[in-house]
């Protein structure tokens, strides 16, 4: 597990700073929703808004992968593509960091790791698996602190308990985060619930990222329900300790 510190300068009249959760874009796949990412991506351009990756970013389908028919982009085209798109988040040092997905660890599989070289072209930070982002919102002489675990996610569950269970659990792992986070489930849904901390009881947020996917291909043929699309989208608020995300 990886953990980062990092602060944020606001100006004065500047009260938030909002996170896009970006994960699941699948590009490679012919049913990428190249529409509605470029909407998301104009957001995520503007310089107050910060990003972390969470994985399935590239289809990266390789010999035998499901839904290896439904990938129309080599490897190295969807790679150059991401690298493109991240570089002027990047370079602006809104890029909060990676996390490998399902997806690109089909091609650590086969001794190619290519989250690690995306985040040495991009110079920002390899969470690997699992990471802790402590934010630091900075205004004059005072501070306010947002810890917010990520990860890709993991399992099959069809139904909304199903899933929201997945992100839950994750406050069995990391302890005392202000948010939980994830992908992989192609759903968007953010949730607060009351956790028990070393500090007491306080109210986190368990949040899923959605995908940029279309229906159809293996998701139509396992008769798995349209995935919900788009961004999770954090607020961390400075004038009070509040996280909102829609």
């Amino acid at each position: 597990m990886k953990e980062i510190h990092k602060i944020i300068d606001l100006r004065d009249n500047q009260n938030f700073v909002e996170v896009f959760v970006l994960g699941d874009t699948h590009f490679g796949n012919k049913y990428h929703d190249a529409e509605l990412f470029d909407l998301y991506y104009q957001d995520m351009l503007k310089p107050d808004n910060y990003v972390v990756c969470v994985g399935d970013l590239m289809e990266s389908a390789v010999f035998g992968s499901l839904g290896e028919h439904d990938q129309t982009k080599m490897i190295n085209e969807q790679y150059l593509k991401i690298r493109e798109l991240l570089k002027p988040i990047s370079d602006d040092d809104r890029l909060l960091g990676l996390i490998y997905g399902n997806h690109e660890k089909r091609l650590l599989k086969n001794n190619f790791d290519i989250i690690d070289l995306l985040s040495k072209d991009l110079n920002v930070p390899n969470l690997e698996y699992m990471g802790i982002i402590n934010l630091t919102l900075r205004k004059k002489n005072k501070t306010r602190c947002y810890r917010i675990a990520v990860a890709h996610g993991r399992g099959s569950g069809r139904t909304i308990g199903g899933k929201l269970n997945v992100v839950l659990n994750f406050a069995k792992i990391v302890n005392d985060a202000d948010v939980y986070v994830i992908g992989h489930l192609h759903d968007k849904i953010a949730v607060t619930k009351s956790v028990f901390t070393s500090m007491g009881i306080k109210d986190a947020v368990f949040g899923i990222t959605g995908a940029y996917l279309k229906y159809g291909g293996y998701v139509e043929e396992a008769m798995y329900t349209p995935p919900s699309r788009g961004s999770l989208k954090l607020r961390l608020h400075f004038d009070m300790e509040r996280v909102s995300a829609r």
